[in-house]
């Protein structure tokens, strides 16, 4: 031991780490279910089910089909990345990720609307596999925001 008062202690100072709480059910149910959806989500482009869903349908302007390809390649890779990283975030207890589900929600909400008479009459087992997913991933943010689900994602009071 060192004599020397003028030394600062060696110590680690501060107040113990107190333990996470355990994940509570309806969150584990959630998360997996949106990892699921996501999975589906993912699924459902195939072609036989979406149809040529990164392809133009403007005959008029033929130069537009490449770029339009690239730019539905780089909206898919965006909202899927994004999707994971919110889902991912939300299962390690992040309380702002469960409201930026929240609003990915509201948006594919809008969008299943938005297009809806297009894709029944163009590809309706893709519109059957985006209300699904819609409404499972409504009723996983239900959970998120409800009973042990919020008080889960609140901090923890320090000791």
């Amino acid at each position: 031991m060192n004599q020397n008062p003028y030394q600062a202690p060696t110590a680690a100072l501060g107040d113990p780490q107190l333990p996470e709480p355990p994940k509570p059910a309806q969150v584990q149910l959630a998360v997996r279910t949106m990892w699921v959806v996501f999975v589906v989500g993912l699924i459902s482009l195939h072609p036989w089910i979406r149809g040529d869903w990164w392809a133009i349908k403007a005959p008029d302007v033929p130069e537009a089909g490449p770029v339009f390809t690239v730019i539905m390649v780089a909206i898919l890779l965006f909202s899927s990345v994004t999707s994971a990283v919110l889902i991912w975030l939300v299962s390690r207890r992040h309380g702002w990720a469960r409201w930026g589900v929240l609003v990915w929600v509201l948006v594919g909400c809008w969008g299943l609307v938005a297009d809806l008479p297009s894709v029944w009459a163009e590809t309706p087992l893709a519109l059957i596999v985006d209300s699904a997913t819609v409404l499972l991933d409504a009723a996983c943010c239900y959970l998120l925001f409800i009973g042990d689900g919020a008080k889960w994602f609140r901090p923890t009071p320090s000791a």
